[in-house]
């Protein structure tokens, strides 16, 4: 997905006994509830953004659920940079992520 100011890409690696029919519809699930969920930042991509948001100016954005990874990257980063990262479930499916410098 290619917008203005985002691109998303969805990706389902395929195995000897999983048919392509399957792989397709495994990766077309990911793009609908990204879609349904009506948010610019994809769970897979919201990881990638904590670093630079904590060694820049901070800021927040919306995705989905995070990730073990993401949970993960905001204990790391917290350890190592003076930063307040804070996860909001807004109970609707989506979430907030909010860095602090």
């Amino acid at each position: 997905m290619d917008y203005e100011n985002i691109t998303e890409l969805f990706s389902v690696c395929g195995a000897f006994n999983v048919s392509r029919r399957e792989v397709g519809e495994r990766v077309a699930g990911m793009l609908n509830k990204y879609l349904e969920l009506n948010m610019p930042v994809g769970r897979f991509l919201a990881d990638q953004l904590l670093l630079p948001m904590a060694i820049g100016a901070g800021g927040k954005f919306l995705t989905h659920a995070p990730t073990k990874h993401t949970q993960t990257n905001i204990e790391v980063i917290q350890k190592f940079l003076n930063t307040d990262i804070k996860l909001e479930n807004n109970k609707d499916g989506t979430f907030m992520i909010e860095v602090n410098k």
